[in-house]
C-alpha cells in the first residue's frame, strides 16, 4: 500500500490551511473555457517541490535526456536507422526521423514521474513539441488570486515555471531559419485527423504565444501551401512550423505521405523551420527505456550512468519472446509477465496520454494473457509497477478534513537549464492503472522553492 509522504512546504501549507481553507476564494470562473475543466476537475490546492527535490529532478532529467539521445552511438555504432529498427518504428515514421535528424537533438519534452518513498521514478519521457499540460501555468496564476496563498508563496520564496514560454523559447533558440524576421510567423500545426478535437485549444495556445515574441496561427497540415521555395498559411510565409502532432499521427488518414513529404523537403532545404524535428520522438520511444533498463547493455554505460538508470527507471523490457533477467534471475519473459500480472503494466511504445495502456492489477488472468499475446505481435513494453506515495488534498466532507491522492508529476524540459514548468494529474483511486484527465483524474499546478 502507498505511504503518505509530504515535504515541509506541503506540511506547512496544509497546517495553515486547516479550517477555512487557504485557497477557498480562488475564482475558478476566471480559468479559460478552453480547458473544459471546471472546478470539479481541478485540485483545490497547489502542490509543492522543495528546493532539493526540484534541483534533483532537473539534474536527473537533463542527464537522462543525454543518455537516451546517446543510444545510437552506444549500442548501434552511430546508426540512427538501427535504433529505429530496434524500437519497431514503422517505415513512414522512420523516414520522417531520418530526414529531419540533427547532430544535436533538441531538448524539448515532458517527463511523467511518480514519487516513491525513496524518490521520483520516471514512467516515460515524452520528447516532442506536441505536449499536453502546458496550460498548467494558467492555473498557477488563477490560484494566486487568493490573497492568503499569495502570502504563503512569498513567505516560502516559491515560484513556478511558465511551460508555454519554455516551449516557445526552445523553438526560438533551435528552429528559426537564418532569414527569419525579428518577429517570426509560426504555424501551430496539427494533423487533420486530430485538429477538430484540438482546434480551440490550439487557437488559445497561438494567441498566448503572441505575447512571447512571435505571431502564431493554428492550422492543420492540409492547410499549408508549398510554393515559391517556401511554406505558406493563408497567403503568409511561415517561418516555423510548431508541430503539435506526433509520429503516431503520421499513420492516420487516407494519404499521409502526401501531407508529410512536402514538409520534409521544405525542412531539408531550409525553407521552413520545424519544432521539433521528428528525430527527438525516436529517443522518447518507450522502447528506449527498455534498452537502458536491460542488463545486457550495462557495459555501454559508466557507473554513474547506471546508478541514474537504476534509480530513475522502473524495470522495463520490450515485449518479445526471449529470456531476460528479472528479480535477480534469468527467466522466460512471456512466462514471467504472465505470472506477475499484479506487478506489471503494458504500454504501447509510441502511444500518448495513457492510450492503450493496461495495468495488470486491473484485469483478470485471462484478459492479461490475451493482452500479452497481442502485445507480442505489436510494439509494446512491459514495466514494473511503481506504487506512488500519497498526498493530502482538502476535503471538508472527509474525516479530518482531508482525502488522499496519488500524483503523476509532469515536468517540462527545454533548452534552458532553468525551470520549464510542471503540473500534476492526480486521483483518489489508489489502484488506478493510468492517471489521466481522460480517465477522471484532476489537474493541479506546482510551485517550487528556489526561484521566487
Amino acid at each position: 500500500m502507498a505511504t503518505i509522504a509530504e515535504n515541509g512546504i506541503t506540511q506547512r501549507f496544509l497546517h495553515e490551511s486547516r479550517g477555512a481553507g487557504r485557497v477557498a476564494s480562488v475564482r475558478f470562473a476566471d480559468f479559460p473555457d478552453f480547458m473544459t475543466y471546471g472546478s470539479d476537475r481541478n485540485f483545490n490546492r497547489p502542490f509543492f517541490l522543495d528546493a532539493a527535490q526540484h534541483a534533483q529532478i532537473r539534474a536527473d532529467l537533463a542527464a537522462m535526456f543525454t543518455l537516451m539521445c546517446s543510444l545510437p552511438d552506444r549500442l548501434f555504432g552511430g546508426n540512427i536507422r538501427a535504433l529505429a529498427d530496434a524500437t519497431d518504428t514503422p517505415a513512414l515514421q522512420a523516414e520522417a526521423i531520418l530526414r529531419t535528424a540533427t547532430a544535436d537533438p533538441v531538448r524539448i519534452g515532458r517527463a511523467d514521474l511518480y514519487q516513491e518513498q525513496s524518490g521520483f521514478r520516471m514512467l516515460e519521457y515524452n520528447l516532442t513539441s506536441g505536449l499536453g499540460g502546458w496550460h498548467g501555468t494558467l492555473l498557477n496564476r488563477v490560484m494566486l488570486h487568493d490573497d492568503r496563498l499569495r502570502e504563503f508563496v512569498a513567505e516560502e520564496f516559491l515560484g513556478y515555471g511558465d511551460s508555454l514560454r519554455g516551449l516557445v523559447d526552445t523553438m526560438l533558440a533551435t528552429s528559426l531559419p537564418k532569414d527569419a524576421p525579428s518577429r517570426p510567423f509560426v504555424a501551430v500545426t496539427d494533423w487533420p485527423t486530430s485538429f477538430p478535437i484540438e482546434e480551440q485549444r490550439m487557437h488559445t495556445m497561438a494567441s498566448l504565444m503572441g505575447a512571447m515574441g512571435v505571431d502564431a496561427q493554428a492550422c492543420h497540415m492540409g492547410q499549408l501551401e508549398y510554393r515559391q521555395g517556401g511554406v505558406y498559411l493563408a497567403g503568409r510565409r511561415v517561418d516555423v512550423i510548431y508541430r503539435m502532432y506526433l509520429l503516431d499521427h503520421l499513420l492516420e488518414g487516407p494519404q499521409p505521405t502526401e501531407l508529410l513529404r512536402p514538409l520534409l523537403a521544405a525542412v531539408e532545404t531550409g525553407a521552413v523551420g520545424l519544432c521539433a524535428p521528428f528525430d527527438i520522438e525516436l529517443y522518447g520511444n518507450k522502447a528506449c527505456m527498455a534498452l537502458l533498463s536491460d542488463e545486457r547493455h550495462r557495459g555501454a554505460f559508466e557507473p554513474d550512468e547506471l546508478e541514474l538508470v537504476e534509480r530513475m527507471l522502473p524495470w522495463t523490457r520490450q515485449v518479445r519472446r526471449e529470456r531476460v533477467r528479472a528479480g535477480g534471475e534469468e527467466v522466460d519473459l512471456v512466462d514471467y509477465v504472465l505470472a506477475n500480472r499484479r506487478e506489471l503494466i503494458l504500454k504501447p511504445n509510441c502511444a500518448y496520454d495513457g492510450h492503450g495502456v493496461t495495468a495488470g492489477w486491473t484485469v483478470d488472468d485471462q484478459e492479461w494473457a490475451d493482452l500479452v499475446k497481442a502485445a507480442l505481435d505489436g510494439s509494446y513494453i512491459v514495466q514494473r509497477r511503481v506504487v506512488p506515495v500519497r498526498e493530502r488534498v482538502v476535503d471538508p466532507t472527509a474525516p479530518g478534513g482531508y482525502t488522499h491522492a496519488i500524483l503523476n508529476w509532469g515536468i517540462f524540459v527545454g533548452v534552458s537549464s532553468g525551470d520549464a514548468g510542471a503540473y500534476v494529474k492526480g486521483t483518489t483511486d489508489h489502484d488506478a492503472g493510468v492517471v489521466s484527465v481522460d480517465r477522471g483524474a484532476r489537474f493541479g499546478c506546482v510551485f517550487h522553492a528556489g526561484q521566487p
